[in-house]
């Protein structure tokens, strides 16, 4: 077994941020492979093993920093034997209901006495769901994205620093308006002059089809978290 470490990928380097891992417990790795993204002051860096071996178990889950030198995940060598699998982990206490965390903080802020709820999650746990039903029906959902993972926190934010304090340049290219155009032209030609459409017109509504399709672009990001949009407003 051999540990794979946060490398030093600076003189100045002292931590970086887990963004994304490549690579999965049990691949086989090549020495130069790419199995992790960091990011670090200067931006998100591919890094890679130096040796062959296989992905025994990772360490550090994406959105975690952690120092220079920490453990990240254990290499076993090839064609050497699996690990054991670690044992269970054990039942709950007597008494004790199963609740996510976000239940508990639900139950706490409604009032409600997880004792009594029924729980509808893995194994019996309490959800948040659960609880708001035993409160008297489900109360009115924030209007938020779905759960940000850690690995979209640290892109995020490694985005976000970049964008203020690294120097940028931009890229276009040119696509083919062609049909648009003809689509345009017939449609105005059945319009009277004042209530004809511009070439902006079919270009909002791509623009509007392309977020109802990948809703992660439609919202705000705000106080660290994403806020999801209730509809799709171009203007």
């Amino acid at each position: 077994m051999s540990e794979f470490k946060m490398p030093a990928l600076g003189a100045d380097m002292e931590a970086g941020t887990l963004i994304q891992w490549l690579k999965h417990t049990g691949d086989a790795l090549k020495r130069g492979d790419i199995i992790a993204i960091v990011d670090t002051q200067k931006g998100a860096i591919e890094i890679e093993v130096f040796e062959d071996g296989v992905l025994e178990k990772t360490v550090v889950q994406p959105g975690e920093k952690v120092p220079v030198g920490t453990v990240l995940a254990i290499v076993r060598e090839p064609g050497a034997p699996v690990s054991p699998l670690p044992a269970p982990s054990p039942l709950p206490q007597a008494g004790r209901r199963r609740a996510s965390p976000a239940a508990r903080k639900r139950a706490e802020s409604l009032g409600v006495d997880l004792a009594h709820v029924t729980g509808t999650g893995p194994d019996g746990a309490i959800t948040s769901e659960d609880v708001e039903r035993a409160a008297g029906g489900a109360a009115p959902r924030e209007r938020t994205a779905p759960a940000r993972a850690g690995m979209r926190a640290a892109i995020a934010a490694a985005m976000s620093r970049a964008k203020r304090e690294i120097p940028h340049y931009y890229l276009s290219t040119s696509i083919d308006m062609a049909a648009a155009q003809r689509w345009l032209r017939a449609e105005n030609e059945k319009r009277s002059v004042g209530d004809r459409l511009l070439m902006i017109a079919p270009l909002l509504k791509a623009v509007a089809a392309a977020l109802r399709d990948v809703p992660e672009l439609n919202g705000h990001w705000i106080d660290g978290a994403f806020l999801a949009a209730t509809g799709t407003h171009i203007g």
